[in-house]
């Protein structure tokens, strides 16, 4: 199972960003490719938004009886029956779905613009390059690790904190948090319609705004105790979420040449992997499966998005005083 989530995160995230910085490569108009990447943030939470609700029937009872599905927090009554699915017929679902998806991008015909030169070099020097790249370019390092703190606690929140969240806190059941899911990817979808209209090419500005927002989030998850309320946090969580995405991806593209963009998220990679392992480490600590103690890790989590938005407002005072050339 390790190996399988292992390969299905490499295969996803390496996909998707070299998919994007090609496309981003083939057209340097900002609007085209503003487009683009709101395009991919709207299309990636709409399938998530569909893939949750689609759980919340396979996997629950609900439905079983009445024919009454959760949507949203909402019970409606659609008539339809629909009994749970076996855990090992959710995971053959998932690989058929994975064969779709791959026979599906077999068709993508790409014709490169521009000649493209192989690198044969050795992962050691590769990620030596794009170190080397970063250190002569402070402001893009400092930006580049900063403005993954908050996916690095959105992630942890996801799968280790919230499920015990909603249950040893909020006293719910796993409806609750597949529900917040949904909104989460509602707020995405938001993001990918009003992120450029909103904060425009100001890339740490909006950063670091969100990432304060993402702070306050937590915050209220510690203190507060609402489910309503729950519901709509998450919905702006993911509307920061995706919304730093956006902004973080094109300031990096327009600033990282083709030759080292691959190497230098290696390096943002990297980072991004330890600041996890070590949340990972720290929330499955003992102390946090007594009772409500969970929302202590929030308090935790806040502090590390505020960290988070010092280090980009840190980058962008670094910009001004040596400018990308």
């Amino acid at each position: 199972m390790v190996y399988g989530y292992f390969s299905i995160y490499c295969y996803c995230a390496n996909l998707q960003y070299s998919f994007s910085k090609l496309v981003f490569a083939c057209s340097r108009n900002y609007g085209e490719s503003k487009l683009f990447k709101s395009d991919i943030s709207i299309g990636g939470s709409r399938a998530i938004f569909i893939c949750h609700q689609w759980g919340i029937g396979i996997i629950s009872d609900y439905g079983s009886d009445d024919g009454s599905f959760d949507l949203l927090g909402l019970k409606l009554n659609l008539g339809i029956i629909c009994k749970p699915w076996h855990l090992s017929e959710i995971f053959i679902m998932n690989a058929i779905t994975y064969l779709i998806a791959f026979a599906l991008i077999w068709q993508i015909k790409f014709i490169p613009t521009a000649a493209r030169k192989i690198d044969t070099g050795t992962l050691r020097e590769r990620f030596v390059a794009g170190w080397h790249f970063l250190s002569e370019r402070k402001h893009l390092l400092y930006y580049g690790v900063f403005s993954l703190f908050v996916f690095a606690t959105i992630l942890i929140a996801s799968t280790n904190l919230m499920p015990r969240y909603v249950y040893n806190v909020l006293h719910e059941n796993g409806s609750v948090y597949a529900n917040s899911e949904m909104y989460f990817a509602i707020g995405a979808m938001s993001a990918g319609l009003f992120t450029f209209k909103i904060f425009g090419r100001r890339y740490n500005l909006g950063v670091v705004i969100l990432s304060l927002i993402g702070a306050a989030i937590f915050i209220y998850f510690a203190a507060f105790k609402n489910i309503l309320i729950f519901y709509i946090m998450h919905l702006l969580l993911g509307f920061a979420n995706a919304a730093i995405r956006v902004l973080r991806v094109t300031y990096l593209f327009e600033n990282t040449p083709n030759a080292v963009i691959g190497r230098t998220s290696s390096v943002f990679f990297i980072s991004n992997v330890f600041w996890r392992l070590i949340w990972i480490g720290i929330i499955s600590m003992p102390f946090f499966a007594i009772g409500d103690h969970i929302k202590y890790a929030c308090w935790g989590l806040a502090l590390f998005c505020l960290l988070g938005a010092v280090g980009v407002w840190y980058s962008r005072s670094i910009e001004k005083i040596n400018p990308i050339e």
